[in-house]
């Protein structure tokens, strides 16, 4: 995560992130702190960031996170194997910065009377029920994905079959973060799947 500091007007890597600071995140931050007002709006949709040498950037701090895990190899959904200091060869990288939001959870017990009173007041509801801690209801209007707010809370209606949906509260919480995309390049070979086996035989 890189949190804004708008007093200072630049981003702090925060504490909380799992790979300690290093000199891709001071380059990354840096170009970010140039254009400072740009990312700070960037909020959900989010901000590119095309800075020079960026691939070989993104892709060395890629590197450096996996290694952290002790991962050594990259196998991809077409069984493509390569090494993991490869990757820069392998894929085409970008990266954006934007707000994440942190997920999403049950109506929760307290919630649910005012929930089921607003949705039978402003929605057309067939029923309503309660399966374990979630919260369910039978509509034959299409609600998919529609978000209501109660109070502070912010509900969405997600389909779960057909005239089906559950109501999740959303969070509140927003994480700004540097998201990667890894795109495979064209006509990638990688190991083939004897050479692999032999590197982990020796």
């Amino acid at each position: 995560m890189l949190l804004p500091d708008v007093e200072k007007r630049k981003f702090i890597y925060s504490s909380k992130n799992a790979l300690e600071l290093n000199e891709n995140s001071e380059l990354i931050a840096e170009y970010m702190n140039d254009s400072f007002d740009e990312f700070l709006s960037a909020g959900t949709t989010g901000k590119y960031i095309d800075m020079e040498n960026g691939s070989e950037i993104f892709a060395d701090w890629i590197i450096q996170s996996y290694k952290n895990k002790q991962a050594e190899y990259i196998i991809t959904n077409d069984f493509i194997i390569f090494p993991i200091e490869k990757i820069g060869q392998y894929f085409d990288i970008t990266a954006k910065y934007r707000i994440k939001r942190s997920g999403s959870g049950t109506v929760g017990k307290k919630n649910i009377k005012a929930v089921s009173e607003y949705i039978k007041q402003n929605y057309n509801i067939n029923s309503v029920e309660m399966l374990g801690k979630k919260f369910f209801v039978n509509s034959s209007a299409p609600m998919s994905n529609i978000r209501f707010t109660i109070g502070e809370n912010e509900y969405m209606f997600s389909l779960r079959d057909e005239n089906y949906y559950e109501i999740r509260r959303l969070s509140n919480t927003f994480n700004a973060n540097v998201i990667f995309s890894v795109k495979i390049k064209n006509n990638q070979q990688g190991m083939s799947r004897q050479e692999f086996i032999s590197v982990l035989e020796n």
